[in-house]
Parts: structure tokens; sequence; C-alpha cells
């Protein structure tokens, strides 16, 4: 509390997140200073829930501060047709994706895999998925802002 305040983050909450993952360690009899342990987790707990907070706070600004933003859509019959054309047209441009594009889009986006779960299923590297992933995303944009059907990529 001396070096955070109050919170929020709550330094109780850190303290005991911090004494639960010790204990989930099993690690007791393997560190020298338990009590240097435990303090370095509980501040790092704080750093990290305060580097969260802001990044937070972050985007709430820019979400705040954008134009174009729209905060809550209301339900009409309009929205949904919208919503449903659009998803149609989403439908369109991943259909238009290469396979391995395509795939690569849904493992990752839609099944929320991580790229290492995906490495591991395909055996393609990371750097190379996320390459694959980018340009699927480009053309998927490019396609839906056109309103077109555009070539494959």
């Amino acid at each position: 509390m001396r070096r955070f305040g109050e919170g929020p983050p709550d330094p109780e909450d850190a303290i005991q997140t911090a004494f639960a993952r010790f204990i989930e360690l099993d690690a007791e009899h393997k560190v020298e200073r338990p009590r240097a342990f435990l303090f370095a987790m509980s501040r790092n707990l704080m750093l990290d829930e305060m580097r969260r907070a802001g990044v937070r706070r972050r985007h709430a600004q820019r979400a705040a501060d954008a134009p174009d933003t729209v905060q809550v859509e209301e339900t009409t019959p309009e929205n949904v047709l919208l919503s449903r054309e659009k998803f149609r047209d989403l439908n369109r441009a991943v259909a238009q994706l290469p396979e391995r594009r395509r795939r690569l889009i849904v493992m990752s986006r839609i099944e929320g895999m991580t790229y290492a779960e995906i490495a591991k299923t395909t055996g393609m590297s990371p750097a190379s998925i996320s390459r694959e992933i980018a340009r699927a995303l480009i053309f998927l944009q490019e396609t839906l802002e056109s309103g077109e059907e555009g070539s494959r990529r």
C-alpha cells in the first residue's frame, strides 16, 4: 500500500493472488527467500493490473473521442437487415479467399485458436501464419469497403 496506494487495483487482492500462485507453484522448498519472492510477485501483479487499467482507459478515451463511433445501436428492422447484409457480404468475401487463408482465418478468428495452436495443427510457422492472416484481413477489409467482390489474393 505504501508503494501503490489503496487502489484500484487493490493491494490486498494482489497479495492474496500472489499467495495463491505461490501455493500452486508447489515451490516452497525451492525458493530460497519466500518473503522476497512474494513481495516481487505482488509488485508484478500490481504493475500488470495498472498497465491493463491504463490500456482500458486509453481504449475508452479513443472510443469516446472517435466521431463516428456508434455507442448504442437500436434494434430496428432496418438495422437487422443491414446487419444481415453485412454478414452476407463478409461470407462472400471470405469465400473468395484462397483455401489456406480461409482456413487460417476460421481457425484464428472463429475458433479462437492461437498462432501456436494453428502452427501445431498446420505445420506452418507462427510468422507465416501471421503474414497469411494479415493478407487475408487486408483483402477482406478492401473487399468490404469497396462493396465489390474483389479478385482472389
